[in-house]
């Protein structure tokens, strides 16, 4: 060996690093970003405090038969496209903040074939819904679940809520509660589903209103 030469010695593989930095980059970017406080205008037993994720229909559920019912108010026909189900509270801060989020992801992506409806739960009336999506720029079909059997019917505890029906019919994921994930978690579900592909699994919490 020549003086002054280094030996060189491999570097150890840092695989097990990796993984545990990909767990923790996983890790942050699902972890809710939120207040568990109720605020004013959704307190009491009207307020759906953050709880662990629990899906309420199972992925390839049918989606309700009453479905085709609430298409009919809207002049749609059950025509094999995806449909994105997008359930809120006029009177909800965290549907306030969140449907003009969804609603834009919609709109950029209006080229995809699906339909994404909003449907207002609650006390909301007609005029209410309308004015909620008229003041948050929703260029969503607006259709008002008066009588509760829609938000029974795909077992809604909290809004805002979002139900992706596949092509076929089937319910393939619910994701409710407001969180900072939940648009980017909602678009990826989109191309999937537009593209007849399984959408990704997340669990998630998040805070919402009771529907």
């Amino acid at each position: 060996m020549e003086m002054g030469s280094r030996l060189r010695f491999p570097r150890p593989e840092r695989k097990t690093a990796k993984i545990r930095a990909a767990v923790s980059l996983k890790s942050y970017l699902l972890r809710p970003r939120f207040s568990t406080a109720a605020p004013k205008s959704c307190s009491g037993h009207d307020f759906a405090p953050a709880a662990p994720f629990d899906m309420p229909l199972q992925p390839a559920t049918p989606s309700p038969a009453i479905l085709g019912e609430f298409l009919a108010q809207l002049d749609l026909e059950w025509d094999e496209r995806p449909i994105f189900l997008n359930f809120f509270r006029s009177d909800c801060p965290w549907c306030a903040s969140e449907m003009p989020r969804l609603g834009e992801i919609y709109a950029r992506h209006s080229d995809l074939t699906m339909h994404a409806l909003a449907v207002a739960v609650g006390n909301d009336s007609d005029e209410a819904a309308q004015n909620f999506a008229r003041d948050k720029q929703l260029e969503l079909p607006v259709v008002t679940d008066t009588t509760g059997a829609l938000k029974t019917a795909f077992a809604i505890e909290r809004v805002p809520a979002v139900v992706a029906i596949n092509a076929q019919g089937l319910v393939e994921r619910t994701y409710e509660g407001a969180t900072e994930q939940l648009p980017g978690i909602v678009e990826q579900t989109v191309f999937a589903l537009a593209h007849s592909s399984e959408p990704p699994e997340y669990e998630m919490i998040g805070n919402g209103c009771a529907p």
